[in-house]
């Protein structure tokens, strides 16, 4: 079995091996994919993290011959990781729920693993996977962040999201594996009436999912 990982922030899954087709999908920094088949430039991937398949650009992942763990998790919608501490200017920016591993600390700075590389980031803005349960109420809190956040057809970060993608992402935050797509949400959990839904619960509309508030 041949496996990649994410190299870059945010890499475009596509229906076709070109950037000119449907984004079907994203993938994020350090997420591993199984390399089904390659065409050029491109690769057919599936993702680990919730089996999605789609056709990824090339320089946007790098082989590893395992399936690497990350134990921190970013807790902020966009972070901004530096070379090192203080530096001047980002190296790139981390979107919410991108997994990394923790390598050292200073002070209020940590350098973690990005794929092929490393970068320091503020420790604040990340935290350890293990110590993150699910709540319905930080749930509800958390999503509120991400108010005015753009739409983005198959987006799955926080520069861009699409209502399956957002609602996946935030459930994956608190270990709540869901399928990627609103009709494959359709198929898990149990249906309920209007009375008797609680915060944190999904409701879905023509083609959208979304997450219930309360009243």
């Amino acid at each position: 079995m041949r496996l990649c990982i994410v190299r870059i922030p945010v890499a475009d899954l596509r229906k076709e091996p070109s950037h000119q087709t449907e984004r079907v999908s994203q993938a994020l920094l350090n997420e591993t994919a199984e390399i089904l088949k390659e065409d050029t430039d491109w690769l057919l991937v599936k993702l680990k993290r919730d089996g999605y398949e789609g056709w990824i650009y090339k320089p946007h992942v790098v082989e590893t011959r395992v399936e690497r763990t990350f134990d921190h998790v970013v807790v902020v919608p966009i972070v901004s990781v530096f070379v090192s501490p203080y530096a001047p200017f980002p190296m790139m920016r981390l979107s919410f729920n991108t997994r990394v591993r923790l390598i050292e600390t200073s002070k209020q700075w940590g350098l973690v693993e990005l794929a092929d590389r490393k970068g320091w980031l503020r420790m604040r803005h990340i935290k350890k996977v293990d110590e993150i349960g699910f709540d319905p109420y930080e749930l509800w809190r958390k999503g509120l962040e991400f108010i005015g956040t753009p739409y983005l057809w198959g987006g799955r970060s926080a520069f861009g999201f699409d209502c399956s993608g957002f609602v996946q992402t935030l459930y994956d935050f608190f270990g709540v594996k869901l399928p990627r797509d609103t009709d494959q949400m359709l198929n898990v959990g149990t249906e309920l009436k209007r009375e008797e839904l609680e915060l944190g619960d999904l409701v879905f509309f023509t083609r959208h999912v979304g997450i219930y508030g309360g009243g």
